[in-house]
């Protein structure tokens, strides 16, 4: 059988005006071998790439997707992942995005601790979508290919005044102030979803949104009866 993913816990740093890097810190003690998720949104002209997330437990942190829109007041999303973390006290994430100018970016990011996820190739469906002007968000479609996926999606925007999650997601963060950010999750089995927000007012933003496959578990379904017999005593049990 699978492990059923659930959300154990998140946080979320907003950076406050040109801040660069940031850290995210959990309340709590991650459980090792949980699957860490984080949110990212930005202003300003920068570059996502590798290193840009990483923690002082010494885990990988992989880009899963994401997005630029460049018509006006540029906004980045992403949304990276470490698998199987490695974790003890006190846990602290650092974002540190490459600026391509001497002007830094603003940012919030959210960090989401899942248990029950894949210790190994956990990323199943990314997608990515952008927008100037409208307060309808979409990342684009993704198909799951697995039952019991976790979704998360994420948007930043210009400066609206609310950020509310699409029907059937669940908010994680809805940040106003500073470098406006919405994250949202959801659990599912094997279909077709997009990522979705819906903007206090027309907005240009950019969104994105991943799917993260269930651990594989061990036994049978609980209640399951079985028959067998030892050989030798004539026994059935």
């Amino acid at each position: 059988m699978k492990m059923a993913i659930a959300l154990a816990q998140d946080k979320t740093t907003e950076g406050g005006n040109q801040t660069n890097p940031i850290t995210v810190t959990f309340d709590s003690t991650p459980t090792a071998g949980n699957l860490v998720v984080v949110a990212i949104a930005m202003n300003n002209i920068g570059k996502f790439s590798a290193g840009d997330v990483t923690d002082n437990q010494s885990n990988t942190y992989t880009k899963a997707v994401s997005q630029e829109q460049t018509t006006a007041n540029i906004k980045h999303s992403a949304i990276y992942y470490a698998e199987n973390v490695t974790s003890s006290g006190t846990f602290t994430i650092t974002v540190n995005i490459q600026t391509v100018n001497d002007d830094p970016p603003t940012i919030t990011a959210t960090a989401m601790e899942f248990s029950g996820a894949a210790t190994s190739s956990s990323l199943d469906q990314t997608s990515s979508g952008s927008d100037s002007g409208s307060s309808a968000v979409s990342s684009g479609s993704i198909t799951t290919t697995e039952d019991g996926e976790v979704l998360v999606s994420v948007v930043g925007c210009d400066s609206t005044t609310s950020i509310s999650a699409g029907t059937g997601w669940t908010i994680v963060n809805s940040n106003t102030s500073g470098q406006n950010q919405g994250t949202e999750y959801r659990l599912e089995d094997t279909g077709t979803y997009t990522g979705e927000f819906t903007l206090g007012a027309s907005e240009n933003w950019a969104c994105c949104v991943a799917s993260f496959k269930e651990a594989a578990g061990g036994g049978g379904p609980a209640g399951d009866d079985e028959e067998f017999t030892v050989f030798g005593l004539g026994a059935s049990f």
